[in-house]
């Protein structure tokens, strides 16, 4: 099994700040790391405040919530530290707006931000007291309500329900759709202090609890990070509702058509016998049937990991009367399914008919199952193992054997084929996708008998090692994730990136293919909504498991943003990229650990911050390069704000073209395509597609503003803290021994400790600012609009 984290030998993707002499890189970008809080009731105006980095003149956010048929309209607060760089916002959220996840982007000077997860919901909600850092300082809170909170460094988060005897609850804590860096711990006590129920930095960071008040009284919740981490970036969603809590499903699939029996398990299930229970761990499971329709399911959405996303599942919810359980993914079969009859690891094969989907789980530790199915010479099937991608810890292996039986030797058994995990470097170190399942494209050697065996690497057993194994002829398809990428990196660091692009730039976004059921033919690639003076030629991904769609616009593009979508093409198939993110820079992965998600959105801008000068190509954009000599290209540097020498180069041709000089003295001159480049067509007459690009070194200095903030909270907190030890004091000099404690002085001594964690804190973050927001050399490339070339023919 992989981890959920990417361990310190994973090298870096994208830069932001270079060193003196360093890389190529672009323009900086907007990068929104921290939005508070994290979602609000549809029907309701929100205050919300950000952080991040390049945010400088921040006029509104932008919500991608049109396709689904609303708007949250934003205006921004007016801000005294720095009034012209806003970082507190009103939304309102239509009534109407449907319930879910949405990427949220800041609209600032230079560009849309990278994104945040931003959550819609239907029950009221509150935000955290600030002061709840202790089990006697508790905030106070209801049933059917949603806590918008943010963990601070070594501190839990503490609050108090009042229950009646038999109430049951359940109780969620979302890290993952917000995009936060909490590694959720959540635990439930009761009215005498004993622990009811614990959960903890699960596969998505999510947590979640449930109970049957045994008395009534006041129960506590604890809410921290797995690691006691803390600051504006480790925000959560706590929610208390009523109803059922479903863990897992057995069979964890249903065949469309059909109705299926299931087995649920989890907690406070209606209808549930208590003598069926199991103990799972440290807990005590009801179990129940349920009769589903895949059919009649919604498609499941919450998903916020990339490989999970690819599977097709429905949501599927345990109904109470009027309350509804979580919804869980119930995936969808693509064949007949058949349920595993356990024999145990000496056991015989099961017997299975081809094409199937066989529901099974490893019930001991170091189980393995085994299938047979007949096969003739040269038949093809597409063997998959289906665990990670489902939501359980197995870590798949398969291994095909045939099985010869002789009459006078006996059986034997022939190894045909093995796969283990899919991840296959797709991503590489730069996007790691990791998946511990297991697939392979197998063909039949001879008639026969044949023999797949799963096993589970990671060795553990038990009811919720579930696993789906399918055995049927290849369905050729793909997959496409699309991240927002830069060409070069640093060693050791990590960044995020958005496509923000000034008139006159170049932006990449690099596609993965996850290639499934055989499939090697090629995919063609373009990009959809893009704005009038933006260009991305059309890309054919060959064999291969990835490409780059380079995006620029034109000298004169006017400002825009919205969002765009990747599609991919090829042999009857067609597929929307899912869009890839990283949750969170690290400036030296050797020490810090980082993790991909899925993106809730795709945004491209064109700001008008222009580039420090522009390469324009007058008259016809479409060139001709004919046997009778050279081609020449007027060239002219239009200069905005730099007055050094300009190298202008060709990109997009073949073989070697002489580069263009301009002198800092001078504005324009003649490009130059020579006539030996026609060898590099020998096949006649050809066309394609080029810029003109010119590299060019300047200094880049980060705007203030996160300074500014940074500094102004500082401010803020020592002043209360100031005014809390005054309180204190002065309690002290006017109270005779004896006598009770002025309230006020109380109240200060419980705030001081969550002052002073938040001061040390905010300086520390100060320290990281200060390294941010050094000045570097920073060398970016200036495209031209895009150019076409037809080479003649010989006459």
């Amino acid at each position: 099994m992989f981890p959920r984290f990417i361990p310190p030998v994973i090298s870096a993707i994208i830069l932001l700040f270079i060193p003196s002499g360093g890389l190529l890189a672009q323009k900086a970008v907007p990068v929104l790391e921290s939005i508070f809080p994290g979602g609000g009731q549809a029907g309701q105006s929100v205050d919300i405040s950000i952080t991040g980095e390049e945010l400088e003149g921040a006029t509104g956010l932008i919500f991608a919530t049109e396709k689904h048929g609303f708007t949250i309209e934003t205006e921004a607060l007016p801000s005294v530290t720095s009034p012209e760089n806003p970082n507190r916002f009103r939304i309102k959220i239509p009534a109407g707006a449907k319930a879910g996840r949405y990427g949220v982007h800041v609209r600032c000077a230079q560009g849309l931000s990278s994104p945040r997860g931003f959550v819609v919901g239907t029950k009221p909600e509150v935000i955290e007291s600030g002061i709840n850092s202790m089990k006697d300082r508790a905030m106070q809170i209801s049933v059917e309500t949603i806590v918008n909170g943010r963990t601070e460094e070594s501190a839990s988060d503490f609050y108090q329900i009042d229950l009646e005897a038999g109430e049951k609850i359940r109780l969620s804590c979302t890290s993952e759709a917000l995009t936060s860096r909490l590694s959720a711990s959540l635990t439930l006590y009761g009215p005498d202090g004993s622990e009811l129920d614990r959960d903890r930095d699960n596969s998505d960071r999510d947590a979640m609890v449930a109970c049957s008040a045994p008395s009534s009284g006041r129960y506590f919740i604890q809410v921290s990070d797995f690691t006691f981490r803390g600051g504006p970036e480790y925000t959560y969603r706590l929610e208390v509702s009523r109803g059922p809590q479903v863990l897992f499903m057995y069979p964890p699939a249903g065949e469309s058509g059909k109705t299926t029996t299931h087995v649920v398990y989890g907690r406070n299930l209606p209808g549930s016998d208590p003598a069926r229970r199991i103990r799972l761990g440290n807990r005590l499971l009801d179990v129940v049937e349920a009769q589903v329709s895949i059919d009649s399911l919604e498609k499941f959405t919450d998903s916020t990991q990339i490989r999970q996303s690819m599977i097709p599942t429905g949501a599927y919810q345990l109904q109470d009367g009027a309350n509804a359980s979580n919804p869980i993914p119930l995936g969808v079969s693509t064949a007949p399914m058949v349920l595993e009859t356990e024999t145990g690891p000496g056991g015989d094969s099961q017997s299975v008919q081809v094409p199937c989907e066989v529901q099974g789980r490893f019930d001991q530790t170091r189980d393995l199952d085994r299938y047979r199915f007949e096969a003739k010479k040269g038949d093809e099937l597409w063997i998959e193992a289906f665990a990670q991608r489902i939501g359980t810890t197995v870590d798949a292996t398969l291994l095909i054997e045939r099985m010869i039986r002789d009459p006078e030797a006996g059986e034997s058994l022939q190894p045909s084929g093995s796969a283990d995990d899919l991840s296959d470097d797709t991503g590489e170190r730069r996007f790691p996708l990791p998946c511990g399942d297991a697939a392979l494209h197998f063909k039949a050697p001879e008639d026969g008998t044949y023999r797949v065996t799963i096993m589970n690497l990671a060795g553990r057993g038990g009811t919720d090692q579930l696993y789906r194994l399918s055995i049927q002829k290849p369905t050729p398809r793909f997959d496409l994730v699309a991240i927002p990428w830069r060409p070069t990196h640093i060693k050791n660091e990590v960044d995020i990136l958005t496509p923000a692009l000034s008139p006159g730039g170049r932006v990449e976004i690099r596609v993965f293919a996850m290639r499934q059921g055989g499939y090697n033919g090629d995919i063609e690639l373009q990009v959809e909504g893009l704005p009038k003076g933006v260009h991305c030629p059309p890309v054919t991904m060959g064999k291969g498991r990835d490409s780059i769609l380079a995006l620029t616009a034109d000298p004169e593009t006017p400002p825009w943003d919205g969002f765009i979508t990747v599609r991919g093409t090829g042999e009857g198939n067609t597929a929307e990229a899912r869009v890839g993110m990283l949750l969170h820079r690290a400036r030296d992965f050797s020490k810090e650990s980082y993790s991909t998600a899925l993106a809730p959105s795709l945004a491209l801008s064109i700001s008008d911050s222009k580039n420090p000068l522009s390469i324009k190509v007058a008259g016809d954009q479409a060139f001709t390069l004919s046997s009778e000599g050279n081609l020449e290209i007027p060239v002219e540097i239009l200069r905005h704000s730099y007055e050094g020498e300009v190298l202008v180069k060709a990109e997009g041709l073949p073989g070697k073209v002489p580069e263009l000089k301009i002198l800092a003295n001078s504005n324009t001159g003649t490009f130059i395509l020579p006539q030996e480049l026609r060898a590099q067509w020998p096949d006649g007459p050809a066309e394609r597609d080029f810029f003109l690009s010119a590299e060019i070194t300047l200094q880049h200095k980060p705007g203030p503003a996160m300074v500014l903030y940074a500094r102004a909270e500082q401010t803020r907190l020592k002043t209360e803290e100031r005014k809390y030890n005054e309180q204190i004091e002065s309690a002290r000099n006017a109270s005779a021994p004896g006598q009770q404690a002025d309230s006020a002085a109380v109240k200060a001594a419980q705030r001081l400790p969550a002052i002073r964690s938040a001061l040390r804190a905010t300086a520390d973050r100060l320290k990281i600012i200060a390294e941010r927001t050094r000045a570097s050399s920073r060398k970016i490339r200036i495209y031209s609009g895009p150019l076409s070339l037809t080479v003649k023919p010989t006459e």
